[in-house]
C-alpha cells in the first residue's frame, strides 16, 4: 500500500479519535514538520572545503619539504660528494711526483779501506843504486827505508767514514701514463660524478611522487571521512523529520528506527574513515619530516595540463643520462686497463746534500752536493697480458650497459603511454563522476520531497542518499585519479 494511502487513514483516524488535544498536538506537529522541511534550504556538500580544514598543505609544499628532509637523498647527495673527490684523486695523479726524503745512518763493524801499492822490483834495485850514492848518512837511512817500505808491498790506507747524513728530493713525471692511463682515468671519474648527479634528479624525482601519492592519499582519506560526515548528519536530519512525524502519526515507528540505525551505520563508517585519515595523514608526516600535530588540510590543485612525448622523455628522464654517463665511465676504465700493458715511459730529475755524498771518492765527512736527471722506459709482457684480459672484461661490461639503457628506452616508452592513457581515463571518469554526483543530488532532494508528501518510504529515501555519497566519494577519488595521473605523467617524461 502506498504511503499516501497510510497517511489518509492516520488522517481519518486521527478525526475519529476521542482526544481533541491529541488531534489538535499531532495537526499541529505535522504542519511544523512541513514547513519546515520545505521551507529548509536543500543540504549542500562542498568536497573540497571539507578536507581543507586543519594546518594547509599544499601538494607542492609537501613535495619540497620531502625533498628537503629525505634520507635517501641525503645518502645520495653523499655518495656524490664522494665521488666528486674521486675525481680531485684522479686529477692529482696528473701532478709530477715529488719526493722528498732525509736520511741518517751510522755504520760500523769493519775497517777502514786501504789501497795496496804494486811492488816493481827494477825499480827498487834503481832506487838502492841511487841510495848507495848519498854521502849523507841521514838522508840515505831516510831513503832506504822508504825504499824497504816500497819492497814489502806497503797499503795507502782509506778511512771510510761511520755516519751518514742525506737530504734528497726526487721529481718523475709518468708520460706514457699521462697520455694513456691517467687522462682517460680523470674522463672516467668526471663521468661517474655526473651519473651520481643524475642519480640525485632520480632520488628526487621519485621522493616528489610519493610525497604526491601520499599527499593525494590524504586527500581522498580525507573525502572519504568528509563523506562519512556528511552521511551522518543527514540520517539526524532525516531522525528529527521523522521522529516528528512518528509523533504526528505520519509515520511509524519501524520507519524511526531505520533512521536510528541509519545514523548508527554513519557513525561506524566515520570511525573507519578517521583510522584512514589517521594512517594516511601519519605516511604523510614520515615523508615529508613533519611531527604529529592535527591532521593536515589538503587541497586538489587544478589540473596542469603537461606537454608530453617520447622523445622530451628520452631527453629528460635522469635515469637514461646517469646509464649514459655510466657508459663513458667504463669506457675510460676499459681504456685504463688495456695501458696497464703498454710500455711505461717516466722521466725524473733529483737532487742530494749529504755529508758525506755516495757519489764522492773517496768518501770524506764532508757535506757535498749532487744532481741526477734521467729517464727510464719498462714492459712486462706479463702486465700486457693481464691488462688485454681486463681491459676485455671492462669492455663486456660496456655493452651490458648499452643493453640496459635500450631497455629503459622502452621501459620509459612504455610508461610514457601508459601515464597518457591513465591521464585521459582519469579526465573522463572525472567528467562522469561530476554528472553522476549532479544527477544522484537531485534524485536525493526529489526523494525527501516525495517523503514529505508520502509518496515514497524512508528506505528508499536511504537507498537514494546512499547513492549520492557513493556518487561523492567516486567524485573524490576522480579528482585524486586526475591529479596522480598527472603526477604520473610529469615523471614519466621528467619534468616532476
Amino acid at each position: 500500500m502506498r504511503n499516501s494511502s497510510i497517511l489518509f487513514a492516520t488522517f481519518i483516524l486521527a478525526l475519529a479519535g476521542p482526544a481533541a488535544a491529541q488531534e489538535e498536538q499531532a495537526d499541529q506537529e505535522s504542519e511544523e514538520l512541513q514547513d519546515t522541511s520545505l521551507d529548509a534550504p536543500p543540504p549542500s556538500f562542498d568536497l573540497e572545503e571539507s578536507i581543507a580544514d586543519g594546518p594547509a598543505l599544499s601538494a607542492a609544499d609537501a613535495a619540497t619539504r620531502a625533498v628537503d628532509t629525505s634520507p635517501t637523498l641525503a645518502r645520495a647527495r653523499a655518495l656524490s660528494q664522494a665521488s666528486e673527490f674521486g675525481v680531485a684523486r684522479a686529477r692529482s695523479q696528473m701532478l709530477p711526483r715529488l719526493d722528498l726524503s732525509a736520511m741518517y745512518a751510522h755504520i760500523d763493524g769493519f775497517e777502514d779501506g786501504s789501497i795496496p801499492l804494486p811492488v816493481n822490483e827494477e825499480a827498487i834495485a834503481v832506487q838502492r843504486e841511487l841510495a848507495s850514492r848519498i854521502t849523507d848518512p841521514a838522508s840515505q837511512a831516510l831513503w832506504n827505508l822508504q825504499i824497504e817500505g816500497q819492497a814489502a808491498g806497503n797499503a795507502v790506507t782509506v778511512p771510510m767514514p761511520r755516519d751518514r747524513v742525506d737530504f734528497g728530493v726526487r721529481l718523475s713525471w709518468p708520460v706514457s701514463d699521462f697520455f694513456f692511463a691517467i687522462l682517460p682515468a680523470v674522463d672516467a671519474a668526471e663521468a661517474g660524478a655526473r651519473a651520481r648527479e643524475y642519480e640525485i634528479a632520480v632520488t628526487t624525482a621519485g621522493v616528489r611522487r610519493s610525497a604526491y601519492e601520499a599527499y593525494y592519499t590524504l586527500a581522498r582519506a580525507r573525502g572519504a571521512h568528509g563523506v562519512a560526515v556528511e552521511a551522518e548528519e543527514q540520517a539526524k536530519a532525516r531522525l528529527e523529520e521523522v521522529e516528528a512525524a512518528t509523533r504526528a502519526g505520519l509515520l511509524t515507528e519501524s520507519d524511526r528506527l531505520a533512521v536510528v540505525s541509519r545514523v548508527a551505520e554513519a557513525a561506524q563508517a566515520i570511525a573507519a574513515a578517521t583510522s584512514g585519515v589517521e594512517i594516511a595523514d601519519a605516511a604523510l608526516r614520515t615523508l615529508i619530516g613533519a611531527d604529529d600535530g592535527a591532521v593536515f588540510g589538503v587541497a586538489l590543485a587544478e589540473e596542469t595540463p603537461v606537454d608530453a612525448d617520447y622523445a622530451m622523455a628520452l631527453d629528460r628522464r635522469p635515469e637514461l643520462q646517469a646509464l649514459r654517463e655510466v657508459v663513458t665511465a667504463q669506457r675510460g676504465a676499459a681504456q685504463v686497463a688495456y695501458a696497464g700493458g703498454y710500455p711505461h715511459l717516466r722521466v725524473r730529475a733529483g737532487a742530494n746534500y749529504a755529508n758525506p755524498n755516495q757519489y764522492q771518492v773517496p768518501p770524506t765527512q764532508n757535506w757535498e752536493p749532487s744532481w741526477e736527471v734521467g729517464a727510464s722506459l719498462t714492459w712486462s709482457p706479463n702486465d700486457t697480458l693481464t691488462s688485454v684480459h681486463h681491459g676485455d672484461q671492462l669492455s663486456s661490461e660496456v655493452g651490458a650497459t648499452e643493453a640496459q639503457i635500450e631497455n629503459m628506452r622502452r621501459m620509459i616508452q612504455l610508461e610514457v603511454r601508459r601515464a597518457q592513457a591513465e591521464l585521459r581515463a582519469a579526465e573522463r571518469g572525472l567528467e562522469a563522476a561530476e554528472a553522476s554526483v549532479t544527477a544522484a543530488s537531485t534524485a536525493y532532494e526529489s526523494r525527501r520531497a516525495q517523503l514529505r508528501a508520502g509518496g515514497t518510504t524512508t528506505a528508499e529515501l536511504f537507498d537514494n542518499e546512499r547513492q549520492l555519497n557513493r556518487a561523492r566519494l567516486v567524485q573524490l577519488d576522480a579528482h585524486v585519479l586526475v591529479q596522480l595521473a598527472n603526477v604520473h605523467l610529469a615523471y614519466s617524461v621528467g619534468a616532476l
